[in-house]
């Protein structure tokens, strides 16, 4: 959960948001993300509506919240889920048709016989 001001900077940045996008997004004002940014390390104070309505946002668009590791709760982005429409295939080019390799002549000045 989005907990820090840090991780929701952070969590901008990986995704490449602006504060106001998030803001029009969570359908919340521009300085309330200002605002819960600014609070930096410290826990946010925004209501907790607020807090996960902007979380959703940001957790839609990619983003992880993990708990802190000694060092505090910090954001990742999530693997890209794959199916088998959006990977591109293989093409065996054994068997499919192939270009012949272009003839190249040692001097491209010099006329062909």
């Amino acid at each position: 959960m989005l907990k820090t001001g840090n991780q929701l900077k952070a969590a901008r940045a990986l995704i490449g948001l602006s504060q106001g996008e998030v803001a029009e997004r969570a359908g919340v004002h521009l300085n309330t993300i200002s605002a819960m940014e600014k609070r930096g390390p410290s826990l946010l104070t925004s209501g907790f509506d607020i807090v996960t309505r902007v979380a959703r946002v940001l957790e839609a668009a990619g983003v992880m919240f993990v708990a802190g590791n000694g060092h505090g709760p910090g954001v990742v982005l999530k693997k890209p889920s794959v199916d088998s429409d959006s990977v591109p295939q293989r093409v065996d080019r054994k068997g499919g048709s192939q270009k012949k390799p272009r003839s190249r002549r040692s001097d491209p000045f010099q006329p062909t016989v």
